[in-house]
């Protein structure tokens, strides 16, 4: 699926497959220090709403990472 936000920024995420890619970014589009990936645990993406992806640590002595969004305005299958 491809999940638009407010700033335009397009995420494509694979639920079945936990995986993740910021495939569009605009200039109000934060940094992320991957541009892709995998995820333990994701919301259910709703327009309107943040959508909240639980990655795998980065470092050795954290629990894991979060990456959350700008509002969605998009969800395409």
């Amino acid at each position: 699926m491809i999940i638009t936000t407010v700033h335009g920024t397009k995420f494509k995420v694979d639920l079945e497959n936990k995986t993740w890619e910021r495939i569009d970014k605009t200039g109000d589009s934060g940094n992320l220090r991957d541009e892709s990936g995998t995820f333990i645990e994701s919301s259910d993406p709703a327009v309107g709403q943040p959508f909240i992806l639980k990655c795998p640590p980065r470092i050795e002595a954290a629990t894991g990472r979060m990456i959350i969004t700008s509002p969605v305005t998009e969800i395409e299958e």
